[in-house]
């Protein structure tokens, strides 16, 4: 696989993911998703390297330049779909969240488990601080809360309800960290 190409990468009902030359439109890799899990999600990361593919309960990781179809790591610790996942920007973490109420950061290069945060709620999706200092994650969930944490000390720094009791599916934070967007399930963008 060339060393630059913009990859795009999908995955359907088929248990197959396709990695593709975006600028070509042509799909330079087929992986078989062998487990029974459907797949809920996937990322990227920034430096292109690795594939993070949610299921039900765990994480796979490819290696996109492997020529194995098998991932490189397994993360198990989740319970329930895992809904989301998210690289850190310099790579060290993978966030991920699940229908069994928690957040994890994983430590990519040794697959442990390094923070486990409580949600109290299905948590439907993450979004990352750019900014690592900072050591924030911001989540939503189906009870309909926003919540901002400080991962490293598992603790909830703010939280927000936009609407009451109406579940809160998509969460993100711009490049520059100065603002949360978030989607609830009436179709209704929250900025903060």
């Amino acid at each position: 696989m060339d060393e630059n190409p913009v990859i795009l990468v999908t995955a359907g009902y088929d248990h197959t993911i396709r990695m593709w030359d975006a600028l070509k439109s042509t799909c330079t890799r087929t992986i078989p998703y062998t487990t029974e899990s459907q797949i809920n999600r996937m990322a990227l990361s920034s430096n292109k390297h690795y594939l993070a593919v949610a299921g039900n309960p765990s994480v796979s990781l490819y290696d996109v330049f492997s020529a194995s179809d098998l991932p490189v790591m397994k993360l198990d610790g989740h319970t329930a779909n895992v809904t989301a996942v998210e690289f850190t920007l310099d790579q060290k973490y993978l966030a991920t969240c699940s229908e069994d109420c928690t957040i994890r950061l994983w430590e990519i290069h040794t697959g442990s488990g390094k923070y486990e945060l409580k949600n109290g709620a299905i948590v439907n999706d993450i979004a990352i601080h750019p900014d690592m200092r900072q050591e924030l994650i911001v989540s939503c969930d189906q009870e309909g809360m926003i919540r901002v944490w400080r991962w490293r000390r598992r603790e909830v720094l703010c939280q927000v309800e936009p609407q009451p009791n109406v579940a809160v599916r998509s969460v993100a934070v711009s490049p520059n960290g100065q603002l949360v967007v978030a989607g609830n399930n009436l179709g209704q963008i929250f900025v903060y």
